[in-house]
């Protein structure tokens, strides 16, 4: 959704952040009709920004790197 790479600093996050949000802010939408396009958009940068941003991104990280590494060494896949 904020079009980053898997490792990108929180800074990248951020920036792309900031700039996806002036980009699809309801209140910056000069067109009436597109307003619901451009709610939705922002809500889905946002809740991505929200996932990335927080401790939540490391350790969902950390949680698949464990899966992967267990399921590579026992052959079992992950559920």
């Amino acid at each position: 959704v904020l079009g980053l790479r898997f490792n990108a600093t929180g800074r990248e996050v951020r920036r792309a952040y900031r700039l996806l949000s002036l980009r699809h802010h309801p209140d910056k939408c000069r067109d009436p009709l597109g307003k619901g396009a451009a709610k939705r958009r922002f809500l889905e940068v946002k809740a991505a920004h929200d996932v990335l941003a927080g401790g939540r991104r490391r350790r969902y990280n950390r949680e698949l790197a464990d899966a992967i590494t267990r399921e590579f060494l026992s052959g079992a896949p992950v559920r």
